[in-house]
């Protein structure tokens, strides 16, 4: 529906269709306040500025008279709402609070009665563990209705979604606010029967001591004889060794919001109390309530200030409600709006930097919920009006071009993305970010190079990542850090390097089981690329050894290469359909990386087969020309990768056999040539204890 389509102003307002009527009261609306913006934007200064002062206010108060403060709390909290329901005339919540009043009044004056009775306790923790109960039950019940009309349920049963919402925002709020009322009147009630009790004051000081099979809530026997009276259940054991009613010490923490023992004050551990992962929840909810407790009873005051300022001043303000929550909810549309018109200097020097920097938050957050492609033109603009003051606004920049990069993310373009995230100035800037989001943000870069295929800006981007990933305590970011390092080194064609790094990642618990394989088989193809040598066959003795390697497609190439046996280029082609393109390419003779990295091994099983062997019967082995053949024997034991000699006037390579006992001995002499270097450096040493020693081996 387009809201800026002309209606018809001849129709009367029942002729008008409900789309009319709304397009309609758009018109009225932007004719209200047309010309006004240099108010609004006096109205939002005033607003945004109290509402800092007030929560300043607000956090000094309960840090400094936490009673007082808790005390107008709970006033406010039970006047404010009845006083607006008598306003506006809603019945219904009017019915309830009466109620609710009546019988919490009743209960109120049975906790606060001296001296307390030993049942009191517990039907004071019934009644408000009931409210705690209902009203979680209420949010959840309205939780479900808003999401089931979101989904569109409700036309299955030919309601109107206003109708479903409004039953849904009813029932979450009646649950929010009496369990934020119910938990702070227990609270105080929990605090009053404990001193009437009398194992300490109202001000917390001891009185008498607790005597065992005791509860220190409800005074009641632990255990009980058969003809005694008290309360037969459960117990529960607190870490400072004090045993109370299981209930009782349930209703302590959760409905008193009490985190300490009852008698001697140790703080209590809800993880062991709410054991049972289907009651943590409740901890979480009670959460939620403290902090509802703010929006409920504060809130409204604070608004009123607002309107009372804006009324001192002189500036127009509609008190209607519907008005106000339309000017709220439209106030954001308005500020990415202002960000996109180049009419609205929201960079400009003569505007606050609070001002400037709070819209621009805002900007970035609405982003997300737009259209990627609407949202990619407005944060490209959005960058370059910022451009000129890029300095004073890099948090609100860095989170724009995070959003950016996610959106040319989705679009395959990777190398946008990898740009767009260079332009965040995480080392020269004057934000001081933190060790992960700066090395989070260098491996993605990394990454993102690496899928368009640029190996060299993703080395860049990992070395400046190696200097932060011994800092970070993010098991996370460092097993990113060496996947995005193996797969450098594997564009690099540094196969036995990248080899090393991705069976060391398969080893990590903390990756997935799949990816754990998928790390392994990369190492597998990385070692049968890499080049012929003592590091390839350690890693192959490695990897054949693994038992995983043999659920691998490319293990019958492993076991031949680790078995010195020759290798067929026929037997090649299962293996070459698992090679990404980067591993595809050409060396500068010509062949593939594959297929040089066979042809060295067959020279090297052949040096273990043969004493020499000709060019052209070498060539013929190997299955390449008799000249191609020399040049790679020749480069490998120029290079000492292979113990041999070449005689080219008759064309022959001579292989050179290890003599294996001279060779041992050869070891036995070194051996024996580091022992006695190592007793000469004793005696030089200690010349008194090599002397006494020797005589005692004389004497033995």
């Amino acid at each position: 529906m387009n809201l800026h389509e002309p209606v018809d102003l001849n129709k009367s307002i029942d002729e008008l269709t409900s789309e009319e009527k709304l397009r309609l009261e758009h018109m009225k609306l932007h004719e209200k306040h047309k010309g006004h913006e240099s108010m609004h934007a006096e109205m939002v200064f005033i607003l945004l500025i109290t509402l800092v002062i007030a929560q300043i206010v607000l956090v000094e108060w309960k840090k400094r008279h936490y009673k007082s403060y808790s005390l107008v709390t709970l006033v406010g909290l039970w006047i404010v709402p009845p006083v607006i329901s008598l306003r506006n005339e809603w019945l219904r919540f009017i019915f309830t609070w009466l109620v609710f009043t009546a019988i919490t009044g009743l209960v109120m004056r049975k906790a606060l009665v001296k001296p307390i009775s030993g049942t009191t306790p517990r039907l004071v923790y019934k009644w408000f563990y009931f409210i705690y109960k209902l009203s979680y039950a209420l949010g959840i019940v309205g939780y479900i209705i808003m999401m089931m009309t979101f989904f569109g349920l409700n036309f299955v049963f030919n309601q109107a979604p206003h109708i479903w919402m409004d039953c849904g925002l009813m029932f979450v709020f009646y649950g929010l606010y009496y369990g934020v009322l119910g938990r702070d009147i227990s609270e105080i009630c929990a605090d009053k029967m404990a001193a009437h009790i009398g194992y300490y004051t109202p001000q917390g000081m001891p009185t008498r001591s607790l005597e065992k099979n005791v509860c220190a809530v409800c005074g009641n026997h632990l255990l009980v004889d058969e003809n005694e009276t008290g309360v037969i259940e459960n117990t529960y054991k607190l870490s400072c060794e004090h045993v109370f009613h299981e209930f009782c010490i349930r209703g302590w923490c959760i409905v008193g919001k009490k985190q300490t023992c009852p008698y001697c004050k140790e703080k209590v551990d809800l993880k062991k109390i709410f054991c049972n992962p289907w009651e943590k929840p409740h901890v979480l909810y009670g959460q939620l309530l403290d902090w509802i407790r703010w929006l409920v009873a504060w809130q409204p005051f604070i608004l009123l200030i607002v309107h009372g300022i804006n009324w001192l001043l002189g500036l127009e303000y509609d008190f209607h409600e519907k008005e106000i929550e339309n000017e709220c909810s439209g106030w954001a549309i308005v500020r990415i709006n202002a960000a996109a018109n180049a009419s609205v200097p929201v960079v400009n020097e003569h505007v606050s930097l609070v001002i400037s920097r709070q819209i621009l938050t805002d900007v970035a957050v609405h982003l997300t919920k737009l259209p990627d492609d609407t949202s990619k033109v407005i944060s490209h603009f959005t960058l370059d009006k910022v451009q000129p003051r890029v300095i004073s606004f890099e948090e609100q920049v860095a989170s724009i071009r995070q959003h950016l990069a996610k959106i040319y993310e989705r679009q395959q373009n990777w190398r946008e993305s990898a740009n767009v995230l260079v332009g965040i100035p995480l080392e020269t800037g004057q934000k001081q970010y933190s060790v992960d989001y700066k090395l989070e943000t260098y491996l993605k870069i990394a990454r993102l190079y690496l899928e368009d295929d640029d190996p060299v800006q993703a080395e860049a981007y990992i070395n400046r990542a190696s200097l932060l990933q011994a800092e970070t305590k993010s098991e996370k970011l460092q097993i990113l850090y060496k996947v995005c390092y193996a797969r450098v080194l594997d564009y690099r064609r540094k196969f036995i390097e990248a080899a090393q790094r991705y069976n060391e990642l398969s080893y990590r618990t903390i990756v997935d089981e799949e990816e754990r394989m998928t790390a392994l088989k990369k190492a597998l193809i990385c070692t049968i690329l890499a080049s012929a040598g003592q590091q390839r066959s350690r890693m192959l003795a490695t990897l054949f050894k693994d038992e995983r390697c043999q659920h691998l497609p490319a293990y019958s190439i492993l076991e031949k290469m680790y078995l010195d046996r020759i290798i067929r280029r026929s037997e090649l082609e299962e293996f070459e359909a698992l090679l990404q393109l980067h591993q595809k390419a050409s060396t500068l003779d010509g062949s593939s990386i594959l297929d040089r990295a066979v042809f060295e091994h067959n020279l090297l099983s052949a040096s273990k087969l043969y004493n020499n062997i000709t060019f052209v019967e070498l060539g013929a082995l190997l299955e390449i020309s008799p000249n191609k053949a020399e040049r790679i024997a020749s480069q490998m034991i120029t290079e000492g990768r292979m113990n041999g000699y070449i005689d080219q006037i008759d064309g022959i390579v001579h292989f050179e056999t290890r003599e294996i006992l001279p060779q041992w001995d050869k070891q036995i002499q070194s051996l024996c040539y580091q022992v006695n270097g190592i007793i000469e450096k004793i005696g030089n040493a200690e010349p008194e204890w090599m002397t006494k020693t020797l005589d005692e081996q004389m004497q033995n």
